[in-house]
């Protein structure tokens, strides 16, 4: 009975080994891009990085993001 139990337990690691491998395969194969949206509600227009409002908010982890990527 321990055999068969150990013989058993065996195949089962095994075979969820083998799926493990095959699934990072695929995932390595396809490429996505690195996509972040930003949703505020209630900011206006002249906070951030278009240096609205005389330069009197300062926001540099937004002017980093937008100096970055595309606003």
């Amino acid at each position: 009975m321990k055999k068969i139990f150990l013989y058993i337990t065996l195949l089962f690691l095994f075979g969820c080994n083998k799926l493990n491998i095959i699934s990072d395969v695929n995932f390595n194969k396809e490429t996505r891009p690195n996509v972040l949206i930003i949703s505020i509600d209630d900011l206006k227009d002249w906070v951030g990085f278009l240096n609205g409002y005389e330069g009197k908010v300062h926001t540099p982890n937004i002017d980093k993001l937008a100096s970055q990527g595309v606003a």
